[in-house]
């Protein structure tokens, strides 16, 4: 019983902080090109891998409100490894935009925590019957 109520909390849980890091993360890099300063300039480059963070945020909230977990953690290494690292790094308010594309990785990892493995499913692998 516990388990079940742990696993429906992780769920809500992943499901809240993924969307809300999806629309902050949108948000953030909206505010970043909408007023381009210090290394972030608007260069064409900038500008495509902007709106590309963008989309790949937008698909973030979608997989986190329908429960997917590990497209959430797809989206986190997509977004975090090349872009969010480095404005992780910078201490001007960019570096949270790395901190929301964490978030993509505390949700899918609690999404995928809380995906039912029931008994049934592991005991038609494993239990073969008695003989």
């Amino acid at each position: 019983m516990k388990t079940d109520m742990r696993r429906t909390l992780s769920q809500y849980a992943g499901k809240i902080i993924g969307a809300a890091s999806g629309v902050a993360a949108c948000g953030l890099w909206l505010w970043a090109l909408g007023t381009p300063q210090g290394t972030f300039s608007l260069s064409p480059v900038h500008i495509a891998i902007g709106v590309l963070m963008m989309l790949i945020a937008i698909f973030a909230v979608i997989a986190s409100l329908r429960g997917h977990g590990l497209a959430l953690l797809l989206m986190f290494i997509m977004s975090f490894f090349p872009v969010g690292a480095y404005l992780y790094g910078i201490p001007l308010w960019l570096r949270w935009i790395g901190i929301m594309d964490l978030g993509f990785l505390v949700a899918g990892l609690l999404i995928l925590y809380s995906t039912p493995k029931t008994a049934e499913h592991q005991a038609s692998v494993t239990d073969q019957g008695d003989r």
